[in-house]
């Protein structure tokens, strides 16, 4: 996002060298970020077909794309904000969050997904429409793995 904020195209990373480059994205970047990905940078630069001519209007319609990206982000994280405080005055959802791993946006698609609660008389109606029914692979004193059978609601359709 750095080099492409400063209307980096492919020609401009060819002309630096990779210790410049590192440089100036380290100086931006929120994580780790090696020589590694900068030669591979220089390298899908060099075999680019990028642009040659109206470089100056290319750069400026990249920073408008860029603009509106971040608009996209922003109003997509006031959403997710608005989602988690709604999603709170769900029965239960307080604490399905509770558990590890589980995550506001999980609760709210899980309640958008199977709706509410009160129509389902046993939970493994749940784990059914989920297609997650558990079976027991066993014969006789035999005891196999438990397998999930993979039937349930087809949610491509």
């Amino acid at each position: 996002m750095h080099l492409l904020e400063n209307g980096y195209l492919p020609e401009d990373i060819q002309k630096k060298t990779e210790e410049a480059l590192l440089r100036e994205v380290k100086q931006s970047a929120k994580r780790a970020i090696g020589i590694k990905r900068m030669r591979q940078l220089k390298q899908a630069a060099s075999s680019s077909v990028g642009l040659t001519v109206g470089l100056r209007m290319a750069r400026q319609e990249i920073r408008y794309l860029i603009d509106q990206y971040r608009v996209l982000q922003e109003r997509l994280e006031a959403l997710e904000t608005q989602l988690e405080n709604l999603v709170l005055h769900v029965p239960g959802a307080d604490r399905m969050i509770a558990m590890k791993g589980i995550s506001a946006i999980t609760v709210a698609g899980f309640f958008a997904e199977v709706g509410d609660l009160s129509n389902y008389r046993d939970p493994r109606q749940i784990i059914k429409l989920a297609g997650l029914n558990l079976k027991m692979n066993q014969s006789g004193l035999f005891k196999g793995k438990t397998m999930i059978t993979k039937r349930g609601r087809n949610v491509f359709s």
